[in-house]
């Protein structure tokens, strides 16, 4: 009998030894915290031409011209517009890319290319407080050769700006 007992007592105390480890085991800790999202919108960056460059009446064999941007009546001016106070960078086109040309401007002597490009404000500009900004370009064309061909000579080039 006691073989019994014995047997009886093992099989006995395991249910009351997995009874107390689930019961006497140390509680689970938690924690948790919370984060804000955020998101802040500015005005829309805009931009506008407002008068185009001039580099007025040349003769043939004429040097090469310049237009500062702070000659206001000849540079080329755009309207900036955005999120009052804020800073905007400038680009304009690359060195030699904007040619103004007359009749079918497939010849040399039909087109007249600008050689640089510089703008007022320089390389970063800044919205005024009333959301309203303006940005000069002018520029330096090439010599005109004594065999130019007359005409008006056009050409377009863009002005971007960027938050």
């Amino acid at each position: 009998m006691k073989r019994f007992f014995s047997q009886t007592q093992a099989i006995c105390s395991t249910p009351l030894i997995l009874v107390l480890a689930i019961f006497s085991s140390a509680p689970a800790r938690a924690a948790s915290a919370e984060a804000i999202c955020s998101q802040t919108v500015v005005a829309s960056l805009g931009i506008r031409t407002l008068t185009n460059m001039n580099f007025g009446t040349a003769v043939a064999g004429s040097a090469a011209m310049e237009v500062s941007p702070s000659n206001k009546s000849q540079a080329a001016s755009f309207q900036v517009t955005g999120e009052p106070n804020r800073y905007y960078s400038i680009t304009l086109p690359k060195v030699g890319t904007v040619v103004m040309k007359t009749g079918t401007g497939s010849e040399a002597t039909q087109q007249i290319v600008i050689e640089q490009l510089d703008s007022f404000p320089s390389h970063t500009g800044r919205i005024g407080p009333d959301g309203n900004g303006v940005l000069y370009v002018g520029g330096k064309r090439s010599d005109i050769p004594a065999n130019q061909e007359p005409g008006t000579y056009n050409g377009a080039f863009v002005v971007t700006v960027v938050y």
